[in-house]
């Protein structure tokens, strides 16, 4: 009786081939995955996505353009997306990695939003990360996670997405990536392309006069902050991180009109 051929094992034993470069054969090529060390970095969480697959939400090797040197960047491997691979360039907060710390007043740096260029020179432990999309890369969705006493429950990984960047979403783009500062109040709504669905104030995101209202400056404290919301007045805010009400902190999907430093999280991704 013959050996009956395995369906798949070859292009399996073929696909960390190619993620070793084509240098090795067969399965000695298992030990450098690429994404999976320093010395074999990936271009993207994506290009992780498309190949092996990854092994679900955590810390890989990247190194896109814009990046001086590989960096272990936290990434959503699926969890919010099937099938998407998404890299966090600025977080507030470490829920999110399995972290049971919670978040301090003290933790906030009260300094420029998104005043950290090259991602590669952060340290992924940090409490506070303060990166900007890395230069040159063509991002086509940014996906933002976090958590806010305003919601009725702070412990889920409530999400929103967009796979555009149409109006405002243009002034976002601009600041996330090159630091560009602007001001835009009731400019054209940019509209969510998906979400969780577990928000107590859903009307944040999916009113008509929502989400059309951008800003990073330091209009409003000594130091660049960024917001999206109905007006810039931080109220039925989006996303947003500086100083607000005799506060420094972060505000997430909530009908609030203040910021806070306390268990709350904010953490923005790129793909």
């Amino acid at each position: 009786m013959g050996v009956k051929k395995i369906n798949g094992v070859e292009d399996f034993v073929n696909k960390f081939v190619r993620a070793r470069g084509g240098d090795s054969t067969g399965l000695d090529a298992v030990g450098d995955i690429f994404g999976k060390s320093q010395s074999n970095p990936a271009s993207s969480a994506q290009a992780i996505m498309d190949d092996w697959g990854g092994s679900g939400n955590g810390y890989y090797w990247i190194q896109t353009t814009g990046m001086a040197n590989p960096a272990e960047l936290w990434c959503d491997m699926g969890h919010s997306i099937s099938g998407r691979g998404y890299m966090r360039f600025w977080w507030y907060g470490t829920w999110y990695t399995g972290d049971s710390y919670t978040e301090q007043q003290t933790d906030f740096v009260q300094q420029d939003q998104f005043g950290i260029a090259d991602i590669s020179t952060i340290n992924k432990s940090v409490k506070h990360g303060r990166g900007r999309v890395p230069a040159g890369f063509n991002w086509t969705s940014v996906l933002i996670r976090g958590r806010h006493p305003g919601q009725s429950n702070t412990g889920n990984n409530h999400y929103v997405y967009w796979d555009n960047f149409n109006g405002v979403g243009a002034d976002f783009k601009n600041a996330a990536q090159s630091g560009t500062s602007v001001s835009t109040v009731n400019g054209t709504r940019w509209v969510p392309t998906g979400k969780s669905t577990d928000y107590n104030n859903d009307n944040v995101l999916t009113a008509a006069n929502n989400c059309d209202s951008f800003f990073y400056d330091d209009g409003i404290a000594s130091y660049p902050s960024f917001g999206l919301d109905d007006d810039t007045g931080w109220h039925y805010t989006v996303f947003a991180a500086g100083y607000e009400a005799g506060d420094d902190g972060v505000d997430f999907v909530s009908g609030q009109h203040a910021v806070t430093g306390v268990n709350a999280g904010l953490c923005l991704l790129f793909k």
